[in-house]
Order: structure tokens, then C-alpha cells, then sequence
């Protein structure tokens, strides 16, 4: 039968039917795409919701009516989806919405740095599967990272001081293969061991999985252990950023060998070995960090060709030979800091080559030849620093070339013959120290004319002549002149008491007022009288040529100053609510009104018509050279137009300061070359008046106590009342201003940047802060933050409890009132007596834990510096105040209970407290709260075996009685809360993890770790911190190790606490392990059994020792967990959830498991199950207490009273409300009055 359609209409079917295929999908596109566009469109602006504050405009254009396409900060893909979010550095404020986000299915980038953004970055980060970058970086999230093992596209990821802390997920970085960029720097996460593969499983660091890595920052986080050899193989690896952490092992040598590898920061942790070769074999490498290790070797001789190397820090370290001579020459160096080495050999003449050098460190090492010639024709150079060598000729005659040089300290040397005239042409030197040399020859008078010197110590030489008048022009801070050949007059107005000690040791030296030195008027003959008519004579006219040249400063002065406020037009911000004008202001800005000059500028009283006074600050010049002295027409501030937007913002900063302890600042007056900001006056002046000029006054310590706590609140409102910190940049006593009242208010916040502002060429001569207040990483990062502004207030604390300046001449070759301070805290007899006399004796121990405050904010290291808002709570904790006191009036009342009292503080016998009584002393109550937190002064690692390490942290009073905390298990570590036992203020606080615990590596090691073993540890502790005996600590576990140790060494140890009795007997185990305890806690008991089959329970120890110990990880781990949980929820008398979920943390769990396993196993490797009772004679003179809670169900209170019994001289505690654990009131109240009692005893001498 034909066909009924023909080739043409089956063709066109065909066509029709393609096209309808078409349409359909097209529709379906549509279908698809549309509601996309609208889920789309309502995410971000839910994201715009979330945001609660931010930069102005910044989402104007995200409203309903516009396509998220033009929204600011987005861009879409071709489809026009969402394919990035873009709005870094906006201000941001509020909480990120990852669940919603994440459903933009496009989305490959989210860059939201550098914002204010709190809350966590929740579980829904993990949907955002096409991500390719992700950059969260200083910000203020909490929490955890979740699990990012589903972003397999990554190839960005900074999380940089983010705020995150936790836990972070290292195993999800596996699946992360196109990670090239990884910053996780600056963030609290738990300490850890270097996150490596065998943690796990495999034998390889988890990291070696991101070979496509160019950028790995991970710096000031708490990682340990060794850098994974691997990262030497990453052939694209550009950027490594591990600083201060506890890194131990060796840097990789074919680091770098690959990439143009470009820096390396591994400064502050614990490395060893060589430094790598080849980090500049494709010369592109700009900074080599590596300071603060124990890296050894020599440097290698291939970095004398790195020509683009820009910083070369490896000071304090173990290094040693000579420098290849290339080095010094190289052309963009700007930083070489070699000092605190054991580098030998000579500085080469190329060094003149190295103009971009700015700071030349080479101190405390063995270099040793002539400083050569061409050091002169290095024009950048700030700061010269060769002290503790061995260099030996005469210094270089150009020397005055460096203008830009700033400090020259060349003290404990070999240098000799003249200090060159020409290094009064040194016109920035603000220090100079050539201490302890064999100079020689007269000093030039052309030091005179330095007109920013600070201090000047040329002690310990040869010089000899008279003293240059012209030493009189420079306002010194410290003149160190003793131990010389000087002669003649001592010059009138250096003849004070400040600089007393400056001149000894000069026999020829005379004064007229002086009593120490021989009389000027007691020469004779006729030499004596021409040579008395010679200094009169230019004396008078030098007075004469001083008396012209002033004339002349003023007038020019005061033409410019009129010249720059004759303006056409000012511009006039308030603030606050004004009762002036601009032109009152204007008018009373004249030199009769000036009251004072500051870092930042001129400061003027203005008195208003209605009677108000006002400060007016008129800002330096930033390009004026020496500031203060108006040589030429220049106006005062670089024109506006240059900086009109930095000023501006600023400015605007500042006024948004709204505290009780900071100055107000009304308004600010600007013209196109002028800068007026207008503050309250503060009558009473500043605290450097009061402290150190003729208007001191006798403040007693309450008032100094108040100033210090006010200025310490003003301080923490700038750093961390804002939206981000406003630096301070120049704290110090003449920036705290008094009111009426007393009250402090902190002055000229910000100030130091307003005036860089705008700062032309090369910065790095640009001094940021006051010398003797200048914290020391300064010296070598020339950069600021919060933690320098906390050492400056350090300063100020340590100015308020000694009365003295910043810089004497009486520190010595200590310097400043910072390194004075620290060799004074050998003893607490030696702590007093930098106390300023005029503070009452009543009132000196209050001032001393002001002064250990300061110690702690003087830290060389930042990171161990408190922030503000925790000196202000130790400040408040430190209140000078009278305890609950208890008058004793009759001899017969409440007698027992006050014997008692009384032998807690010192008295040991009825006598004595019947002398007590009737002198009408009064008894102050026993403290028993614990401590506030208190952080480290100091930590370290300490070697103690082939394998082992252990970690060792110091807290509390430096110099004071020193005692050393035992935690449990014994797999335990230590805690922050176990400081919290001892008075900070008295004690010197002494924590550290045992082997295979804690932050102790290798983690969860069984190999040489016994009881002996470990006391072995704490002597080497001992003597590593250079202790001669101290007071021990003991709980649980602590406390058999405890008995064990003073057993072991008695004459080391000043008292014992011990709490709950663990004496590791066999029935103590059975007891606890085998079924006894399972009476009282059934419900916990079964998880503890049941993991174990039937056939194995007859010893749970035993099958539990097989499983810790199992090849395979997890069986491990579940061993482990159910170990510790079982333990956990037994220690508390109340269950506590917190300590119950320690359990589910396997690496905690692991440690404190399979340790504690293996010592019971092995009965404590003890020779006798009754050890430590058998050898308590030999600890019976100790003051010991017990404190045992009365239901300890862990170590049962058997135990305890068997100890009490065979040593009833040792107090014993039973706290009848208390369980096991340390953390339960009754217990740590008991521990803490133990411990107070110990204090007391040990203040009174028994």
C-alpha cells in the first residue's frame, strides 16, 4: 500500500518535531532558571538583613527592584547566576547566613574579609560545593570550622585571624587537592601536635595531600611536633608562614628548591639544624625570618647572591662562622639582624654598597676587625646596634654622612682613639651609646647640636678635657659620663641630681655644688685664674649668641605662625555641642598662650569669653624636619589636597571616642595648610608632672592606684570599643592628663598616625612612640598594634609604683625602668625596694602586684602580653583594700577558733597569739576562692629523654615562692584552671605536662615513661628553671606522684598538698577497675564492661591494655573513649556534662587512657604495693596537707585515711559534701585555704 506522506512533508515532521523538541526544553530552561533567579534574589537580600551595620552605599543597590546582577559586590556568571560575592574591608557587622547562601548553586567565590563579622560559620559551608575561594579573614567569627571535605573545588582559603578556635578539620583537607592558598594564622585553636597523618592513620602528614600549595600561613597558633619533610617536595610552594608556635625538628632543606620561592617565616618556635640553601635559588625571595630558634651552621654562601632579599633576620639563634661577603652588599636588604649568634670575622667594605639598608644588628656575637670606612656611604641606615663584640680601631671619620641614623650603640667593644667631630652631622641620633671601649681623646662639642639626642653614655673610655658646654642644649634623658679621664668644671646645668651618678670616676672633674667632687674654687696660681677668665668669657658669649638666636627663632615663629592662621577660609567639624566659635580659637592660637609641646604638635590654653578653658592642639608638621623649630615659610601641614581624606577619617575616628577616662575632643578646625583640634582642658596637668617635674606632688598610693585603673579603662575602650582598635601609638605618662579630681583621661590617641599621615618617601625613620616606652619588636618589625600600646602602659605602671623615669642614669647599663625592674625581681626583699619611698609601708605589697602587672605587659614577647581588657581586671583584682579583719579585744574569746586562724598565718604557738591579742593585731580571714586566670610568663619544651619532650609553663610572680602543679591520670596535661589554685601574686606558678600527655610529644607514648621516669622529668625541670626547692601539688595521680617525688628528693621540697589519696595499691584498682565502684554508678559501669566481651572481663585492665594498644586506630579510640568516660562521670559527687564530654575527644582520650593503663598495669612500677607508705619517714618533716573529699568514689577515702594514719604530723582535710575532682567547690576552696595557709607560713618565716 503507498504511502500516505511524502519525502518532503516526513521531512518537514522531522523538523517540526526537532524544533518542538527545542521549545520544550527551552521552556523548561525557563521554568528552571526563573525561580533560580527569584531564590536568588530573596538569599542576598536575607544576607542584607543579617548585616547591621556597614560602610555607607555599600548595599544601595541591593533592592527588590534591581537584578542581583547589579547588585554591589556581585558578579554573575554567563547564565546570570550568582558566581561571586565580593565585599572585603565594607565595615560589615553582623552574622553570615552560610545555610542561605550556600544555595546560590553558581557560587565559586565568597571574599568577606576584613569586616566585623561575628557568630559561627555554621554546617552549611559544607553545601557550597563549587567553591574556588573563600576568604573570611580578620573577622570575628567563634566556633569551630566545620568539615570542609565537600569543597572539592577550593583553590583559596584564609581564614586569618578570623577568631575561629577549636578544633580545626585537618583530615577534610585531603579532599582539598586544588588548594593553592591556606592561611589559618592567628587564631585560638586548641594546641595540638602539627597536624600529621599518623594522628590518624598512614604514616604522612595530612598536608602532603595539598601539593598544589603556593601560599601556607599558618602563624600564631599553638601547633607542635616537626615540620613534615614533604613540604620540601612542593614544587609551586612560594610562601611559608609558620611563626610563633612550638614547632620543634628541622627545617626542610630542598625548601624552596622548586618555586620562585619568595619568604619564610618560621620565627619564634623551636627548630634546629641548618638553614635550608636554596630558598633563593630562582632569585625571588624578599624576607628570610627565622629569628628565635636554635638553628645551627653557618649561613649558607648562596644567599650572598640574593639579590631581591629584602629582610635577613636570623638572630637569636646557635649559628656561627662568618658571613659570606656578598651579604653585606646586597642592594634592596633592608633589615640584617644577626645578633645574639656566635658569628665571628670582620664587616667587609661592600657594605657602603647596601643603600637600602636600614637597620644593621649585629650584637652579643665574636665579629671582630675594624668597622669599615664605607659603613658611611650606607645613607639609609636608622640603626647601628655592634654592641658585645670584639671590633676593635677607630670609628669611622664619615660617620656623620648618615643622616637618617637614629641609634648608634657600639658599647662593649674594642674601639680607640677620638669620637669623630663629624657625628654631630648624625642629625636624627636620638641614642648613642659607646659604653665600655678605649676611646679616647676630648669629646667634640658638636654633639651639642643633635637635636633629637635622648641619652648619651660614654662611660667606661679614655676621654679626657673638660665637658662641652654645648652638652647643655640637647634635653637628655640619661648622660653617662662616669669612669673617664674628664677634667675641669662640671657644666652648671647638668650639675642636677638626675644625672648625680654620671660624672664619678673622673678625679679631675670639680663642682661647685657638688659635695662629691672636689671644689672649682680650690685652684691656685695664675692658670687657674686665665683659664676661669677664658670659660667666662664664652660663656657669656655663647649666652649673648644664644640670647640673638632666640630672638630671631621667636620672630619668625611667631610671622609664620600668624601666616598660617591668616587664612581665607577654615572649615570647622564639631563634635559636641559648642558654646564658641572657630574664631576665638583662631585669635587665642599665639605664643603667649603655648603651655606645651608634644610628639604631635603645639598645644595652646585658650581661655573663652565665658570663662571655659580649652586645649588647642596645632599638629606638627610631618615634613618638618626638627619639629617645634619654623626655619622657613613652609606651612605648617602638607597641603590638604594631598592628604584631605587620610586626615579626615582619622579625625573621625577620634571623635567618635566617647569615655570617661579619655580626653574630649570638641571639634576640629582645618584650612587648606592648617590643623586645629580642640579639647577639654585638664587642669591638673599630666602624670609625668606630678610624678617627675617641679610640680610633683606626694601622691599616696590609692590615688596613684586609681590613676593607674582609670587610664588602664581608657586604654581598653580604644582597643576594644570600636568596630576595629584604635591604636594609641604613644602611650606615656605625659599623655595621661588629671582632672580636677585626679581622674585620668588619656590624650593624644591616634595622633602619632595623623601626623605620618601623608608621610612622603621611605617611613622607616619614622619613630612611632617615645623612647624609654617603645615596646622592643619595634626595633625590627617597625610596625604597631594593640600588644605595643600594652608595653608602653606597662611603662606607666612601672613610672606610678617606683616614682621614676622611664630612662635615669641610676639603671646602669640596664638602660630603662623596664630591664631595671626585671633585675630587681630576684626576691621579693629585692621587689621592695623599687617601690617609690613615698608610698606608705602599709601600702607596698598593693603597689607590688601593680608592679607584677607591669612585668607581664613588659613581656619581650607580644604574645604573652595581656590584651587591655585583661589588664583592667587584674588591675581591679589588685585593689588596695583591707580583707575581712577580725579585731582581737579579749584574751579569752573564741581562743580555739582563732589559734587555729592564727597558725594559718604564721603564728605557731598560744604565746604568740596571746602577744597578738594584746597588741591589738588584727587576723585576716583565709581566703578560698580560686584565682582569676592568670596567663604564662614563659613556656617551653624541655628534652628529657632520647624520645621524649615535655612541655613546661611558668605563671604568676616571677620572683616568687615557686611551686610546681602534678596533674592526674597520669595521661591528664595540665589545664589554664589549674593555675587558678595559687595566688598569683605570691607565687611563682609552675605547670607541666607529663610524658605522652598534653602538649608533651611523642603523644600517647608508652616507651621509657615510668613513675621514675617521671621524677626524673621534674628534677631536670627543676634544675632547668634553676630552682633551688619548691612547694609541690599533688591530685589523684598527682598525688602518688607527689609522695613518690618528695621521697625521692625531700630536700627539695618546702610543703606538700595533696588531694584525693591515690597510693596505686592493688585493692585502689580492683576497686575502682575490677567492679567495686560499679555499686554506686551502675548506669556508667555498663558502657565501661560492655565494650569488653564476657570470655575477658575476669581483668578489665588487661583487656583494655590489649585494645589501647591494638594496631588499628579505631579500636583505639574506642578503647579510649570508653576508658575516660567512665572515669569522667565518677569524678564529680554532681554529674559534669563538661568534663563527661573530655571522653569524646579521641586524642585527649587516647593520652590519658593508654597512659594511665599502662601505669596500673604495672602497679606504678613500684617494688611493693604498700611503697609509699612504707617511706614516709622520709617525708615526715614536711608541711604537708590531705584534702580528701568524703565520697570520692575514684580513689576511695581508704586510701586517704591509711596516709593520715601512718603520717599524723600532715593536717588532714576530709570536705564531707565532695567527691573526686579538684573542680567541685568544697574541694577547691579547701585547696586554696591549704594553700594560703603554706603562703603565710612561708611570709612569717616558718
Amino acid at each position: 500500500m503507498p504511502s500516505a506522506f511524502s519525502p518532503a512533508s516526513s521531512m518537514f515532521a522531522q523538523v517540526s518535531s526537532k524544533w518542538s523538541l527545542l521549545v520544550v526544553v527551552f521552556l523548561v530552561f525557563l521554568v528552571l532558571v526563573s525561580p533560580a533567579k527569584s531564590d536568588e534574589h530573596q538569599i542576598l537580600m536575607n544576607l542584607k538583613s543579617k548585616i547591621e551595620k556597614s560602610d555607607t552605599g555599600v548595599f544601595s543597590s541591593w533592592t527588590e527592584a534591581n537584578s542581583v546582577c547589579k547588585f554591589n559586590g556581585i558578579v554573575c556568571d554567563s547564565n546570570g547566576l550568582v558566581a561571586e560575592i565580593n565585599l572585603p574591608e565594607q565595615q560589615l557587622l553582623g552574622v553570615v547566613p552560610f545555610d542561605s547562601i550556600c544555595g546560590l548553586q553558581a557560587l565559586q567565590k565568597i571574599n568577606l574579609g576584613t569586616n566585623f563579622l561575628y557568630g559561627t560559620i555554621t554546617e552549611g559551608l559544607k553545601s557550597c560545593t563549587r567553591l574556588q575561594v573563600l576568604d573570611l579573614g580578620n573577622n570575628s567569627f567563634s566556633g569551630e570550622v566545620p568539615d570542609l571535605s565537600m569543597l572539592h573545588e577550593l583553590s583559596f582559603l584564609n581564614l586569618n585571624s578570623s577568631g575561629i578556635s577549636g578544633k580545626f578539620p585537618w583530615k577534610s583537607l585531603e579532599n582539598l587537592t586544588n588548594l593553592e592558598f591556606l592561611s589559618l594564622g592567628d587564631n585560638p585553636f586548641d594546641p595540638s601536635p602539627f597536624p600529621m597523618e599518623n594522628r590518624l592513620e598512614g604514616d604522612l602528614s595530612e598536608l602532603r595531600f595539598l601539593n598544589q600549595l603556593s601560599s601556607l600561613h599558618l602563624f600564631e597558633n599553638q601547633f607542635s611536633g616537626e615540620i613534615p619533610e614533604e613540604f620540601g617536595e612542593f614544587k609551586h610552594l612560594t610562601e611559608l608562614s609558620l611563626y610563633t608556635n612550638r614547632l620543634t625538628g628541622t627545617l626542610p632543606q630542598k625548601l624552596g628548591s622548586w618555586a620562585d620561592f619568595n619568604y619564610v617565616d618560621v620565627s619564634e618556635n623551636l627548630l634546629t639544624g641548618p638553614i635550608p640553601p636554596d630558598m633563593c635559588k630562582t632569585g625571588a625571595m624578599t624576607d628570610l625570618l627565622v629569628l628565635q630558634n636554635n638553628f645551627n651552621g653557618t649561613v649558607p654562601e648562596t644567599y650572598a647572591n640574593c639579590k631581591s632579599l629584602i629582610r635577613f633576620r636570623v638572630n637569636n639563634n646557635s649559628l656561627s662562622g662568618t658571613i659570606p661577603p656578598g651579604i653585606w652588599s646586597l642592594p634592596n636588604l633592608s633589615i640584617i639582624d644577626l645578633s645574639t649568634n656566635q658569628f665571628e670575622g670582620p664587616v667587609t667594605d661592600d657594605i657602603g654598597n647596601a643603600k637600602s639598608l636600614a637597620l644593621l644588628l649585629l650584637a652579643n656575637n665574636t665579629f671582630s676587625g675594624e668597622l669599615p670606612s664605607k659603613i658611611s656611604e650606607a645613607s639609609s641606615l636608622v640603626s647601628i646596634q655592634l654592641s658585645l663584640n670584639q671590633f676593635s680601631g677607630q670609628i669611622p671619620l664619615d660617620i656623620g654622612k648618615l643622616k637618617k641614623l637614629s641609634s648608634l650603640y657600639l658599647h662593649d667593644n674594642m674601639f680607640s682613639g677620638p669620637l669623630p667631630y663629624s657625628i654631630g652631622s648624625c642629625v636624627s641620633l636620638t641614642d648613642i651609646n659607646f659604653a665600655q671601649n678605649s676611646l679616647s681623646g676630648k669629646i667634640p662639642d658638636s654633639l651639642g647640636s643633635l637635636p633629637s639626642l635622648n641619652s648619651l653614655n660614654l662611660s667606661n673610655n679614655k676621654f679626657s678635657g673638660e665637658i662641652p658646654i654645648s652638652l647643655t642644649y640637647p634635653k637628655l634623658s640619661l648622660l653617662d659620663l662616669s669612669n673617664n679621664q674628664l677634667a675641669g668644671p662640671i657644666p652648671e646645668p647638668l650639675n642636677i641630681k638626675a644625672f648625680i651618678d654620671s660624672f664619678t670616676g673622673n678625679p679631675g672633674l670639680c663642682s661647685k655644688t657638688d659635695e662629691y667632687f672636689k671644689s672649682c674654687s680650690s685652684g691656685s696660681g695664675r692658670s687657674h685664674h686665665v683659664s676661669t677668665f677664658v670659660w667666662c668669657l664664652i660663656a657669656v658669649t655663647m649666652v649673648l649668641l644664644v640670647l640673638l638666636a632666640s630672638y630671631f627663632v621667636v620672630k619668625l615663629k611667631q610671622n609664620n605662625l600668624k601666616r598660617s592662621l591668616k587664612q581665607n577660609s577654615w572649615d570647622m567639624k564639631s563634635f559636641r555641642v559648642l558654646s564658641f566659635s572657630e574664631k576665638e580659637i583662631i585669635d587665642a592660637v599665639k605664643p603667649e598662650n603655648l603651655i606645651g609641646k608634644g610628639g604631635s604638635g603645639n598645644v595652646y590654653k585658650v581661655v573663652l569669653n565665658s570663662g571655659k578653658e580649652l586645649a588647642v592642639k596645632h599638629i606638627w608638621p610631618s615634613n618638618s624636619g626638627f619639629r617645634g623649630d619654623y626655619r622657613s615659610s613652609t606651612a605648617m601641614l602638607s597641603k590638604r589636597s594631598s592628604r584631605s581624606s587620610e586626615y579626615d577619617a582619622e579625625v573621625a575616628t577620634l571623635s567618635a571616642v566617647r569615655h570617661v577616662n579619655v580626653v574630649k575632643l570638641y571639634c576640629s578646625i582645618t584650612s587648606e595648610d592648617s590643623n586645629l583640634l580642640v579639647y577639654e582642658y585638664l587642669p591638673n596637668g599630666s602624670l609625668w608632672d606630678r610624678l617627675h617635674t617641679c610640680h610633683k606632688i606626694e601622691m599616696d598610693w590609692v590615688v596613684r592606684y586609681a590613676i593607674a585603673v582609670g587610664a588602664a579603662k581608657g586604654l581598653e575602650y580604644l582597643h576594644h570599643g570600636f568596630d576595629r582598635p584604635v591604636i594609641h601609638r604613644d602611650v606615656k605618662s605625659s599623655n595621661i592628663l588629671l582632672d580636677l579630681e585626679w581622674k585620668p583621661r588619656i590624650a593624644d590617641f591616634g595622633l602619632a598616625k595623623i601626623v605620618q599621615t601623608g608621610e612622603a618617601g621611605d617611613l622607616t625613620h619614622v619613630i612611632a612612640g617615645t623612647h624609654g616606652y617603645i615596646a622592643p619588636e619595634y626595633a625590627y618589625t617597625c610596625k604597631i598594634n594593640e600588644k605595643s600600646d600594652v608595653y608602653s602602659f606597662g611603662v606607666v605602671l612601672m613610672e606610678l609604683v617606683t616614682g621614676k623615669r622611664p630612662i635615669v642614669p641610676e639603671f646602669g647599663d640596664s638602660k630603662d625602668i623596664v630591664n631595671w625592674v626585671y633585675s630587681k625581681m630576684d626576691s621579693r626583699d629585692s621587689m621592695l625596694t623599687v617601690v617609690d619611698p613615698n608610698i606608705s609601708e602599709i601600702l607596698k605589697e598593693d603597689a607590688l602586684k601593680v608592679l607584677r602587672i607591669a612585668i607581664h605587659c613588659t613581656n619581650k614577647l607580644p604574645a604573652f602580653r595581656p590584651s587591655m581588657r585583661v589588664v583592667v581586671q587584674m588591675l581591679e583584682e589588685a585593689e588596695p583594700c583591707s580583707v575581712t579583719n577580725i579585731v582581737v579585744k579579749k584574751v579569752g574569746e573564741r581562743r580555739k577558733d582563732l589559734v587555729i586562724r592564727a597558725q594559718n598565718f604564721g603564728v605557731k604557738s598560744e604565746p604568740e597569739l596571746i602577744d597578738m591579742m594584746e597588741s591589738g593585731k588584727e587576723l585576716p580571714e583565709l581566703n578560698r576562692n580560686l584565682y582569676p586566670y592568670v596567663e604564662p610568663y614563659s613556656t617551653g619544651i624541655l628534652k628529657v629523654s632520647d624520645i621524649h619532650t615535655i612541655y613546661w609553663e611558668q605563671s604568676g610572680n616571677p620572683t616568687g615562692h615557686p611551686v610546681v602543679f602534678l596533674h592526674g591520670g597520669p595521661g591528664g596535661g595540665t589545664t589554664p584552671s589549674n593555675r587558678r589554685f595559687f595566688d598569683p601574686d605570691f607565687y611563682r606558678i609552675i605547670l607541666f605536662d607529663q610524658r605522652g600527655a598534653g602538649k608533651s610529644t611523642p603523644h600517647a607514648c608508652l616507651d621509657q615513661n615510668t613513675t621514675w621516669d617521671l621524677i626524673d622529668d621534674i628534677e631536670k625541670l627543676r634544675q632547668h628553671l634553676e630552682i633551688p626547692e619548691w612547694q609541690v601539688f599533688g591530685g589523684s595521680w598527682g598525688s602518688t606522684l607527689a609522695l613518690a617525688y618528695s621521697q625521692a628528693h625531700p630536700d627539695k621540697v618546702t610543703g606538700l598538698v595533696l588531694r584525693g589519696i591515690f597510693l596505686l595499691r592493688k585493692k585502689e584498682i580492683d576497686w575502682f577497675y575490677e567492679g567495686g565502684a560499679a555499686a554506686i554508678y551502675p548506669d556508667a559501669w555498663e558502657s565501661f564492661r560492655d565494650l569488653i566481651p564476657e570470655n575477658e572481663r575476669s581483668c578489665f585492665v588487661d583487656a583494655y591494655s590489649k585494645r589501647l594498644n591494638s594496631d588499628d586506630k579505631e579500636t583505639q579510640y574506642a578503647a579510649a573513649r570508653a576508658w575516660t568516660k567512665w572515669e569522667m562521670m565518677t569524678a564529680h559527687l554532681l554529674p559534669n556534662e563538661e568534663n563527661i564530654k573530655r571522653g569524646e575527644d579521641d586524642i585527649f582520650s587516647l593520652a590519658f587512657a593508654r597512659i594511665e593503663n599502662h601505669y596500673f598495669l604495672n602497679k606504678g612500677f613500684f617494688p611493693s604495693d604498700s611503697f609509699l607508705l612504707d617511706n614516709i619517714d622520709n617525708i615526715r618533716h614536711i608541711n604537708a596537707t590531705i584534702v580528701q573529699g568524703r565520697y570520692d568514689v575514684c580513689c576511695p577515702m581508704m586510701s586517704a585515711w591509711d596516709l593520715h594514719k601512718a603520717w599524723p604530723e600532715a593536717d588532714f582535710k576530709v570536705v564531707a559534701d565532695a567527691g573526686h575532682s579538684a573542680n567541685e567547690p568544697g574541694i577547691a576552696a579547701e585547696l586554696v585555704a591549704t594553700n594560703e595557709k603554706l603562703k603565710n607560713l612561708i611570709k612569717n618565716g616558718h
